[in-house]
């Protein structure tokens, strides 16, 4: 999240070579971030990014609110995710079970932004 956040800051700098302001771009359109939980827990985590990093209480795309408070056979069932173990209440943090129902988690919820 700290480097989406960084690379989106910089997307405006004139000084940027042409690769490096396509990265920027990009990152400025990265609405979550996929990473495994650390700990004993075996899951990986799906947190929405921030707008920037004076707002942190934000996001650019909370998950979507069918989700928000839900778990383990409620989310899966409300997401199709196989392996989906919960969703906070504040509908920026969730996890499942693998990278793979992580992913398919924040693929998911990315579609919202453009079915709304």
């Amino acid at each position: 999240r700290e480097i989406i956040l960084e690379l989106s800051a910089r997307q405006n700098n004139p000084d940027l070579s042409p690769g490096e302001a396509a990265l920027c771009r990009a990152a400025a359109g990265l609405c979550f971030c996929v990473f495994p939980q650390k700990g004993d827990l075996k899951a990986w985590c799906v947190q929405a990014v921030p707008p920037n990093k004076h707002e942190l209480m934000r996001q650019r795309l909370p998950l979507p609110k069918s989700w928000w408070g839900l778990r383990d056979a409620d989310l899966v069932r409300c997401t199709g995710v196989e392996d989906a173990i919960s969703c906070h209440p504040g509908g920026f943090f969730a996890m499942a079970g693998s990278r793979g129902g992580a992913i398919e988690l924040a693929w998911i919820a990315s579609a919202y932004k453009f079915s709304a």
